[in-house]
């Protein structure tokens, strides 16, 4: 088993005291977060500073506060692949679209669309893992992703591993 600390925990922080408060805890490594630092130092320069604390990445996941293009909307998935590629991540983590009652709404046919050119980019290299919903309004009650069995299904019909919130 790897232990990981995800950075969303030091939101904020900049991320060389970061990394090295991350090793000297014991961690292996990070669920990467991506911040506006992250944008712009780029993925080498994360991947060195992070190879340098002695880690590794071992899951990209967007940020906490929703950056322009890096959300599962436009090109967000297949961007955050190229970054887990770029950094050594083995694996993405992905949320589902909110305000859908089912996989057939236009929203989600385009989401399921993202994802399957998500998968494919990756292959075997990196893999997209969908997190189940929060449960921030009344009707994310009624969204198909927030029933496990359906989202495993969808998970399993389109290649990609689960992250539970």
């Amino acid at each position: 088993m790897k232990i990981a600390l995800s950075l969303g925990s030091l939101y904020g922080l900049p991320l060389r005291p970061v990394l090295r408060l991350v090793q000297q805890t014991g961690f292996e490594g990070v669920e990467l977060l991506i911040t506006p630092e992250v944008m712009l130092r780029g993925a080498r320069s994360v991947r060195a500073l992070v190879e340098n604390a002695g880690l590794s990445v071992h899951v990209v996941h967007r940020g906490l506060m929703p950056l322009p293009g890096w959300t599962e909307k436009g090109d967000g998935i297949g961007r955050m692949v190229g970054l887990a590629a770029e950094v050594g991540a083995p694996t993405v983590v992905i949320h589902p679209p909110r305000g859908v009652s089912g996989f057939d709404d236009p929203v989600a046919t385009r989401f399921t669309a993202k994802v399957d050119a998500a998968v494919a980019a990756g292959g075997d290299q990196v893999t997209v893992a969908i997190e189940n919903l929060s449960l921030k309004r009344d009707r994310d009650r009624h969204n198909p992703c927030n029933d496990l069995p359906t989202l495993r299904r969808y998970a399993e019909d389109h290649g990609l591993g689960m992250t539970l919130d």
